[in-house]
């Protein structure tokens, strides 16, 4: 989508995770969450404070690490292209739905003791603010 920010590669440090944040803030939003795929996120808690150190980035490195980096949440989901993180606002996304709509009818299956079922339910999104939203690629080599 044109106007989504693309943030520089996550390699060593969350140095451009803090530039996302900037970014989104400049353009009049708040940070609310970060969608992850699996293995991006396994990187970003593979991140070590330096080089030889057993210390991650992320919690105490002896505990699971909560799903927040710089205070916001992470949604780790398969949906997400591998390797790729995207911070967004969401009220750079909005979304409608309509009214669940059920019908029934004995008529179609007169020959038996059925009943046909139809569900219908509409919805749909759009991005309004691209500004509000930064894509990010995490090496996952190593991973």
């Amino acid at each position: 989508m044109t106007g989504i920010g693309t943030g520089d590669p996550i390699a060593t440090d969350l140095d451009p995770l803090a530039d996302a944040v900037a970014t989104i803030e400049a353009a009049g939003g708040t940070p609310t969450h970060i969608l992850a795929a699996p293995d991006a996120w396994a990187a970003l808690r593979k991140l070590r404070t330096g080089d030889g150190s057993n210390v991650s980035l992320l919690g105490a490195g002896t505990e699971d690490a909560d799903k927040r980096v710089l205070g916001i949440p992470v949604l780790t989901t398969p949906a997400m292209p591998a390797g790729r993180l995207l911070m967004l606002d969401r009220s750079a996304v909005v979304s409608a739905v309509g009214t669940v709509q059920v019908a029934t009818s004995t008529d179609v299956y007169f020959g038996s003791d059925s009943v046909g079922l139809r569900c219908v339910w509409r919805f749909g999104q759009n991005v309004v603010r691209p500004d509000r939203i930064v894509q990010l690629t995490v090496n996952t080599e190593g991973s």
